[in-house]
């Protein structure tokens, strides 16, 4: 008998690192939903040993609302002890689940980003019932749990556990990554350049960061694709900009998304900040954002203990070219005088909290493996 039932709505790539881990330390289980409504890749299960079965997704509109198989499967299939879920409220089946789980006096733990800070009326009020209902909370960043405590979640049930890219794989290529000479071939100068790494889309604001950025001394690289590439293509030609911005495309090779934030010189994210603010770090470059943490990620918090260490402000007021731009030139300048101590502290808060080691150190812990 397997002591833990893992369900998850997907299963994505970037969690490969720890569900391996995950896979070959603990006693576990795994089903995944088939599918997402957005644009994330996905690992396939099969390369887990505990993998057991692949569920259907059921949307309403653009919300993930039930998998078919979840209950049979957690429930009645195999008698589990403990249970991991996605913790969101929105996913019925996991009601269905949690509920029966604990009438039977079964342990069910929610994987949660938790409270934003910004709830109110009813989604606050099914949030946190849902957290009470569980045995136990995964949370991923420090500032979730801390909102859990401050709305009366029990002490006892919170951890924080982070979140990580393949942080093993990372470090091996950190090591082997060379010169910037393609870029500056690319450019014909020697100024430093900044990143825009993820999905060309609206809601990642990249029109403001090209806005501020247009009087600095720096290039521009622009790593990914999509839909509004055209119109921030026009934008940078209404700017004057075609010397000094490269949209690269999308990348899915690591040694060369190694090299490209290896040798920037920040990562700006001008909307939300998710896991690139790790994967910068994790090659030792700073990453700027947005300051409004009701609205964030949570990996935003990365890139806050970043600041803390160097003693640098690194987030701008939300949607403010002008700030976006004070924030990018005090850095990049302080980046340039002091590289190896800004990598230094990258590398230090990435090694101690955001990598998947520690993740299956902190689950190891829990489940007394």
């Amino acid at each position: 008998m397997k002591k833990i039932c893992a369900i998850f709505n997907i299963c994505p790539l970037y969690r490969k690192s720890v569900f391996q881990l995950m896979d070959s330390s603990l006693d576990i289980d795994f089903y995944f939903g088939d599918c997402s409504n957005e644009n994330i890749h996905l690992l396939s299960p099969k390369v887990l040993n505990g993998y057991r079965k692949t569920l259907e997704n059921v949307f309403k509109g653009d919300k993930l609302v039930w998998q078919k198989g979840a209950v049979n499967s957690a429930i009645f299939t195999r008698n589990y002890k403990y249970y991991i879920l996605t913790g969101n409220p929105g996913i019925k089946s996991n009601w269905v689940i949690l509920i029966i789980a604990r009438l039977l006096g079964r342990n069910v733990w929610l994987w949660t980003h938790g409270l934003r800070g910004n709830e109110s009326g009813w989604s606050k009020f099914v949030n946190i019932l849902y957290m009470r209902l569980s045995s136990g909370l995964l949370f991923y960043n420090e500032r979730g749990a801390a909102i859990a405590l401050k709305e009366g979640i029990d002490k006892t049930k919170i951890h924080v556990l982070y979140n990580s890219l393949d942080y093993q794989n990372q470090k091996v290529l950190r090591g082997k990554i060379g010169d910037s000479s393609f870029v500056r071939n690319y450019f014909g100068n020697d100024k430093p350049y900044v990143l825009f790494m993820g999905r060309l889309t609206s809601s990642k604001k990249i029109d403001i960061m090209l806005y501020a950025l247009k009087n600095i001394e720096c290039n521009v690289i622009v790593v990914g694709d999509g839909p509004q590439r055209e119109n921030l293509e026009n934008l940078v030609s209404e700017l004057s900009l075609e010397d000094k911005v490269w949209f690269y495309g999308e990348c899915y090779d690591e040694s060369m998304n190694a090299q490209l934030i290896y040798n920037s010189v920040l990562l700006v994210s001008p909307g939300n900040i998710g896991l690139s603010a790790i994967h910068a770090m994790t090659y030792g470059t700073a990453a700027i954002t947005h300051n409004d943490f009701n609205l964030q990620m949570p990996e935003f918090e990365a890139v806050s203990q970043l600041s803390d260490s160097i003693g640098r402000n690194l987030f701008f007021e939300k949607d403010n070219p002008q700030s976006l731009r004070s924030v990018a030139t005090d850095i990049i300048s302080y980046t340039i005088e002091n590289r190896d101590y800004v990598r230094e502290k990258c590398y230090s808060i990435i090694e101690g909290k955001w990598n998947s080691e520690n993740q299956i150190k902190i689950l190891k812990s829990i489940f007394g493996m």
